[in-house]
């Protein structure tokens, strides 16, 4: 196709053209990432002694909202605290 004379015409098929590719390429790229989290959803291995309740690390009970949301099998301030720990490693590893 030639893009020239969509621009000389003047009748907005060009930018139509463009604004849906892109549109295209949002969509795709959504799509890919929601692909990608899922696999690495369903990756998540949960501790085996895990009762689908309480908190593998405190023993506290984990809020239902967060189990209905998060595949995991520690309460919000247990993988809080991991996941702090292991950017503090990750930071001392990097520098």
């Amino acid at each position: 196709m030639n893009t020239e004379s969509a621009v000389e015409f003047g009748d907005g098929n060009r930018a139509s053209c463009v604004s849906d590719m892109a549109t295209n390429i949002d969509i795709a790229a959504t799509e890919i990432a929601v692909r990608k989290k899922r696999k690495e959803i369903a990756a998540i291995k949960l501790d085996p002694n895990f009762d689908g309740i309480n908190c593998i690390e405190c023993d506290r009970v984990i809020e239902a909202a967060r189990l209905k949301l998060v595949k995991t099998d520690k309460c919000a301030g247990c993988a809080q605290e991991i996941e702090s720990k292991n950017k503090l490693r990750m930071k001392q590893f990097c520098y």
